[in-house]
């Protein structure tokens, strides 16, 4: 994540075991959560995973849009 902005290194910093087990899980029900009819998720990792998810997508939003200014500056 870090090749693409330190700022996406903020929503998983992953510097205690709480944070590297939360990071684990998005990834997992990346495939799990389609594929594996036991992935569950527990109602607590949802609110802890809800504000992260939101700081991610914001943070996405900024990086693209940056992206494609500068892209359209250089046409």
């Amino acid at each position: 994540m870090r090749k693409y902005s330190a700022d996406l290194t903020k929503v998983f910093p992953r510097d205690t075991a709480e944070e590297k087990r939360l990071f684990n899980l998005i990834k997992m029900a990346y495939v799990d959560g389609r594929y594996n009819p036991d992935f569950k998720v527990t109602k607590q990792d949802i609110d802890a995973l809800f504000p992260k998810v939101e700081l991610l997508r914001d943070i996405t939003q900024q990086l693209c849009e940056a992206k494609i200014e500068e892209y359209g500056r250089m046409i």
